[in-house]
């Protein structure tokens, strides 16, 4: 993949870092640091936020992938949670820092685990009904 003067990006680093990186030249949040916004369009996999987040598949956790292109790829077995469809609906990026806030984004927000958990809490909750 190439920038716009035609130099080879090496790393997901070299694309998001410097003034003309897609973080900082379409994406950088004016509030929150470390984040950012654009139109989404189908494709994979950071984590993701639309607002207004009313549970818990409102915000999720994904591996990016590089991509070309000025839009954040989503994958469309996910919208259903975020309420989001293709028609130029916008999301908010958000990259986790710490060591712990990847940790926490891997364990509780990643999408299978999210799944898993409602599924343990579902289980929990239907032998408590009964116990």
């Amino acid at each position: 993949m190439r920038d716009d003067h035609n130099r080879i990006y090496k790393s997901l680093s070299d694309v998001i870092e410097g003034k003309e990186g897609r973080v900082r030249e379409t994406l950088l949040g004016k509030r929150v640091d470390y984040s950012g916004r654009s139109v989404i369009v189908v494709g994979p996999s950071l984590s993701l936020h639309r607002s207004p987040t009313l549970h818990r598949l409102g915000i999720q956790a994904f591996l990016p992938v590089l991509v070309e292109g000025r839009a954040i790829c989503l994958h469309p077995l996910v919208c259903k949670g975020f309420n989001a469809d293709f028609d130029g609906d916008q999301m908010a990026v958000h990259v986790p820092l710490s060591l712990e806030a990847q940790a926490e984004a891997r364990l509780l927000m990643f999408s299978h685990m999210i799944f898993c958990l409602q599924l343990l809490e579902i289980h929990f909750c239907t032998n408590s009904r009964y116990a």
